[in-house]
């Protein structure tokens, strides 16, 4: 009878634990590692008990097996672990460094650096140790290169497996890094580039966690009901990123959606106290107020607001202080306290103005934020919303200009369409408003130059609108002024070429400005050329013929098969107009 060789049973035990760990299952890792009495096992047992304990958040004793290790690579590494689980950064990025001296290059104690770079506000080195990441691992396995661009479909690609190598490449934690340090330094197409096109293509289904919410927030823009259901499928599938949480309350606050954001602090009390700050909570108890009671909701805002400006007069008093007497190092911490402090209290005052906004009340809003100049008047946020809270309020658009104007100085002139549409036709509208006309046509000039070729350049999905959204508010003010001649030529020019442009929102503010003069004609209190109603009626013939299938209300939007004809398409709304407009003649 033939035998077949046994393998050591301690082997077996080892193997087996580590497969338990990785399962998550630590009770069961716990008593098979508690069966190996060998000697020889013993620093093997001690440092999967470091790694057992670190899983489980008992830090205390996942230190105290340490020491029954011996000092190698790996016990740095565990070590460096802990300590940045500590949030003691300086230390853990030491322990990383020696851990990458005793050792060839590993991936992971790389990585493990750049996060302690980036936890200590370092993010041009922690940049830096990504992009060695990044190239090594290509180095090692070219065949996992995305091997895409913008113009690459999906169904094009051929997605990579969750393997072994793809985790040893450090490629996915690297580029989800790599992204969010971009967003948050404010070049959001950078992050696109690194999370959408170079990170390896996977399925959805394959994807971790954490690269399924960064997808989520960085497509809110253009696709944010598959953003919230992201999300939402990450909150009610643990373990999700501890940051998932407060991003979906907080987007739902941006969105305006407020009933949902209480509905999920409702339904997730026992997450509260985890995973929020008690100034986030509040902020939340704040805004969730703004649908039911406005004026509570004010209440709220303004203690917290209080509570914010006092810490930051605190606080630039000290760096006053300290400049003549303390060292740089104190300066640059107070510095970066201020700036922490800064960002937590915009989102606090900017809710507060939007209260007043809403009730149209632009003066108080005005003087909220005039009243915060001295704190936030280096602020991009507060510069943006004092320039709209001027252009809204009357006899104010020089105002607005200050402050619309450097945003536009800040760039190259082919950079143009980097700066949102809206603030480009506020500008616009304020230099007409203001009779520097020039000036307005320039702009117009420049951003119908740059957007012309890039829209050449990209497919049709992602191309530029920003000309047809200025054009819209300029005609739109000149029809608001009764100059209808100017006004619907400007309307009509906005939507060229019809096919590409004309959308559900275009559509929204196009008709208006036909509701418009219907109105004043019908009630014979201007009358128009008949140049102007041949202009009109070829309109309204393009708009039937490319509009049958443009939805113009948010249930049709949202049907997944609309019917061919409604009376809630474009087709049968400028089917309507053009009735009314063929009666004149």
């Amino acid at each position: 009878m033939l035998c077949r060789v046994c393998p050591n049973v301690e082997d077996y035990r080892i193997n087996e634990a580590k497969s338990l760990i990785k399962a998550g299952s630590p009770d069961e890792a716990e008593r098979v590692l508690s069966m190996i009495r060998s000697q020889a096992y013993s620093q093997e047992v001690a440092s999967l008990r470091v790694f057992l304990n670190f899983e489980e958040d008992n830090l205390h004793k996942s230190k105290s097996y340490l020491g029954e290790c011996l000092t190698d690579s790996d016990t740095l590494i565990a070590d460096a672990t802990i300590l940045y689980k500590e949030e003691l950064f300086e230390e853990a990025r030491e322990r990383f460094y020696e851990a990458s001296q005793y050792q060839d290059y590993h991936a992971d104690v790389s990585y493990g650096l750049a996060l302690c770079e980036y936890k200590l506000g370092d993010n041009e080195a922690a940049l830096a140790v990504l992009h060695e990441i990044i190239q090594t691992s290509l180095e090692k396995y070219p065949h996992l290169a995305a091997n895409r661009d913008s113009d690459t479909n999906d169904e094009e690609l051929k997605p990579i497996q969750n393997t072994t190598e793809l985790e040893d490449s450090f490629f996915i934690e690297a580029y989800n890094l790599k992204a969010t340090i971009e967003y948050e330094l404010g070049d959001f197409d950078q992050a696109k580039q690194s999370l959408l096109l170079d990170m390896p293509f996977r399925v959805d289904e394959d994807l971790d966690a954490i690269t399924l919410q960064n997808h989520a927030i960085l497509n809110m823009n253009s696709e944010s009901d598959i953003g919230f259901q992201k999300l939402n499928f990450l909150l009610s599938n643990p373990p999700f990123p501890v940051e998932t949480f407060s991003n979906l309350l907080l987007l739902y606050c941006q969105y305006r959606y407020y009933d949902l954001a209480g509905d999920i602090l409702a339904e997730n009390v026992h997450l509260m106290k985890d995973l929020l700050s008690q100034d986030l909570i509040d902020f939340l108890d704040a805004s969730v107020l703004l649908n039911t009671s406005p004026e509570d909701a004010f209440v709220k805002f303004e203690t917290l607001s209080k509570q914010r400006v006092d810490r930051l007069r605190k606080i630039r008093k000290d760096i006053t202080n300290f400049k003549s007497s303390g060292s740089k190092d104190d300066i640059k911490g107070l510095e970066a306290d201020f700036d922490n402090e800064l960002k937590q209290y915009i989102p606090i005052l900017m809710a507060t103005c939007g209260i007043f906004w809403d009730k149209g009340k632009f003066k108080n809003a005005e003087t909220l934020l005039r009243e915060s100049a001295d704190i936030c008047k280096n602020n991009k946020t507060w510069q943006l919303n004092i320039a709209h809270t001027f252009f809204m309020s009357d006899s104010q658009y020089e105002e607005a200009i200050k402050y619309y104007s450097p945003i536009l100085d800040e760039i190259k002139r082919e950079d143009i369409l980097q700066i949102p549409s809206i603030i480009l036709a506020n500008l616009c509208v304020s230099y007409i408003m203001s009779n520097r006309n020039e000036e307005a046509e320039e702009v117009i000039k420049s951003v119908e130059k740059v957007e012309g070729k890039t829209n050449e350049m990209i497919e049709e999905k992602h191309q530029y609108h920003h000309g047809c959204i200025i054009n819209l508010c300029i005609g739109t003010l000149y029809c608001s002024k009764k100059n209808f001649e100017f006004g619907i030529s400007r309307i009509c020019k906005s939507l060229d070429p019809m096919e590409i442009k004309l959308t559900p929102d275009t559509w929204y503010y196009c008709k208006r400005c036909f509701l418009s003069l219907a109105e004043f004609v019908s009630k014979n209190m201007i009358t128009i050329s008949d140049n102007l109603l041949q202009h009109i009626l070829l309109f309204l013939n393009d708009a039937m013929r490319f509009g049958r299938k443009v939805p113009t209300t948010v249930d049709k939007i949202a049907a997944k098969d609309p019917p061919e004809e409604s009376q809630n398409d474009v087709y049968c709304e400028a089917k309507l107009l053009k009735k009314f407009f063929v009666k004149l003649l």
